[in-house]
């Protein structure tokens, strides 16, 4: 899914939105809508939610909800392919393995012993 949040209706100015999903902030340019993919799938009967900073603008003081308001949107996102520009390449050299326990057949035996006997260890 993808979700976001945009500033409308927009007759005011506002940075509240400056400093979500970017690395590099312009603060000369407000930013008016973002939006995000969330690593998860919609499901009907289910509740969603997003988490985002906004950051404080301090001109909020004497804007008006109907100069400025806050809305967030919810949509279903089908990502099929991924492209990328560019070339890459590289080796990637080592062993994968699973560590193997070593074999104890006292531990076996005497855990075999008391499951017989019908006694449980913790």
């Amino acid at each position: 899914m993808t979700s976001g949040l945009n500033l409308a209706p927009n007759t005011s100015s506002s940075s509240m939105l400056n400093y979500i999903g970017q690395d590099i902030i312009d603060v000369s340019s407000n930013q008016q809508v973002i939006a995000k993919i969330e690593p998860t799938q919609l499901a009907s009967g289910t509740w969603y939610a997003s988490q985002y900073e906004i950051a404080y603008d301090p001109n909020i003081v004497s804007t008006t909800y109907q100069q400025l308001g806050l809305n967030w949107t919810l949509k279903w996102t089908n990502i099929s392919s991924v492209s990328l520009q560019g070339d890459a390449g590289g080796s990637l050299n080592g062993t994968i393995s699973t560590p193997v326990p070593s074999f104890n057949i006292g531990g076996t035996l005497t855990q075999g012993a008391f499951e017989a006997a019908g006694l449980s260890v913790f």
